[in-house]
């Protein structure tokens, strides 16, 4: 078993990736601890052969693992759910093809921070919010991580790690009102560990994937099965309430 599992959908963007392993090399002090497991489209050869090199050139290096699947417009549910489910993580990593690793022994800092979490949490349940610069998509809103991470005892409780009736954009916000209330967020605030190479910091031009995201989610946002403010008020409390649930009922067999 990995200690950490990254969970990447990607789609066209080989040039990328390139950045994300090379920094990931530099900047990591246990390359042992991770597995990287891609979602790729069926349709999207490029993406396919890229890794299937990239897999050969760091095969002595980086741990790299692909899954083939046919397109979905379910971003949460089909790519990060689906590959949450194949990893062997103690812990989950929600990233995107677009980031890079910028804090040098990112590892062992986090490492530390969710080892000590655990041992003073018991039931082990976890969402950490690891800082990056990407900007708050609103003032009004708090701060919350851009890229989630879960413990795996979140995957085995509710089935999922980000709420798979959302479709694209949104779930991270969800995970923090979900978490925040039971005490379960942990927050690392020490320096920025990623790099957001996306339109929302301008690092890049709005391409493709971005566009059907944003389309996806402005379609759905409305439609009540798929609407944020409707499942944080009629869904979310009962997912908080099966975890605190979790976290009594273990509270109460270590006494």
């Amino acid at each position: 078993m990995k200690y950490f599992s990254f969970l990447i959908p990607t789609r066209e963007r080989t040039h990328m990736l390139t950045d994300l392993f090379e920094s990931l090399i530099k900047t990591t002090h246990d390359l042992s601890l991770i597995e990287i497991l891609f979602a790729v489209d069926t349709d999207d050869d490029r993406t396919k052969e890229f890794l299937e090199t990239s897999i050969v050139k760091y095969k002595d290096i980086l741990d790299i693992k692909y899954y083939l699947r046919e397109r979905s417009i379910l971003l949460n549910e089909d790519y990060y759910n689906w590959l949450a489910k194949k990893a062997t993580g103690q812990f989950f990593w929600i990233l995107g093809d677009d980031v890079s690793f910028t804090k040098e022994g990112w590892d062992i800092e986090i490492k530390i921070g969710l080892d000590a979490f655990c041992e003073a949490h018991k039931d082990t349940i976890v969402c950490a919010s690891i800082h990056d610069n990407t900007p708050p998509p609103s003032s009004k809103l708090p701060k919350f991580p851009c890229f989630p991470l879960f413990s795996r005892k979140v995957l085995e409780i509710n089935g999922f790690l980000l709420h798979p009736k959302i479709p694209t954009w949104g779930a991270d916000y969800v995970s923090y009102v979900t978490f925040e209330p039971i005490k379960r967020l942990l927050e690392f605030k020490n320096g920025c560990y990623l790099n957001h190479k996306s339109w929302h910091t301008r690092q890049v031009e709005v391409d493709n994937v971005n566009e059907r995201i944003g389309y996806i989610f402005n379609q759905l946002k409305n439609v009540p099965h798929h609407n944020i403010q409707r499942i944080i008020e009629e869904e979310i409390p009962t997912i908080r309430g099966k975890m605190k649930d979790f976290i009594e009922g273990r509270t109460k067999n270590a006494h």
